[in-house]
């Protein structure tokens, strides 16, 4: 019996990137081209706002791949700030930093969404 107790509190204990982790894992299996937009649509959904910059470098998205997807006009838009202060107050298992962009989704795409579907189910 303490077996399993030490199970269950190990499980609730995991670190908060364990999600990110995951999303990782099943963002990779996507094209690259993808990737950025269903990753910030999947993070945006899951947690009802915009996802951060931060978040986006957990599930593997690197600052130059997200440099030159941001330089040409596509699904993914930056956040205006006004709507950021109450997102970053919300997130209290990983720091977010005050300067940390966020992005949304711009436009609705059914590719993007059976990609995000995929990677939930995965």
């Amino acid at each position: 019996m303490p077996e399993k107790g030490r199970d269950l509190k190990s499980a609730d204990s995991s670190e908060p990137e364990d999600i990110y982790l995951i999303f990782r894992t099943q963002l990779l299996k996507i094209d690259l081209d993808f990737r950025i937009p269903v990753g910030v649509y999947v993070i945006s959904r899951l947690f009802e706002r915009p996802c951060f910059r931060r978040e986006l470098k957990l599930v593997g998205i690197t600052q130059k791949h997200l440099d030159q997807y941001m330089e040409k006009p596509g699904i993914v838009c930056e956040a205006p700030d006004s709507h950021l202060r109450k997102s970053r107050a919300d997130i209290t298992k990983i720091e977010i930093p005050s300067d940390d962009p966020a992005y949304e989704i711009r436009e609705n795409r059914e590719e993007i969404t059976r990609l995000a579907n995929d990677v939930l189910a995965g």
